[in-house]
């Protein structure tokens, strides 16, 4: 069970910080896309419409698909806090109040991410 644990809270440390690596990415790529690093379809196509209305475009494109994102990821942190906590169950109480602690913050922060990240 402590492996198991163990693994269980490095999958979670693991996406967490793959998140923030993805949403920092998805900026930087709209940016990249919107500059002179674009390619020549794109910028043909893109061509009558001014520099900073197409980086606002993508840069509202690279949030929205952050925005989902971040969703699904809060869901898939409750589930992995629960996995947690049923894993934990038997390893002692310590243990046990740790991964309730990290179940009730991952609720929060999914209730947060639904009240602050919904479409206007």
């Amino acid at each position: 069970m402590l492996r198991a644990s163990i693994l269980a809270a490095g999958v979670w440390l693991g996406f967490l910080v793959a998140s923030w690596v993805l949403a920092t990415l998805t900026f930087r790529t709209a940016d990249r896309v919107a500059g002179p690093e674009a390619r020549v379809e794109l910028a043909e196509r893109l061509g009558p419409v001014p520099a900073e209305h197409r980086r606002m475009v993508l840069r509202h494109l690279a949030a929205e698909i952050n925005r989902s994102m971040f969703r699904a990821w809060a869901a898939f942190q409750l589930v992995l806090g629960g996995v947690l906590v049923g894993l934990a169950w038997r390893l002692g109480a310590a243990a046990r109040i740790l991964a309730m602690a990290d179940l009730v913050k991952a609720a929060a922060l999914a209730g947060l991410q639904v009240l602050l990240l919904r479409r206007p």
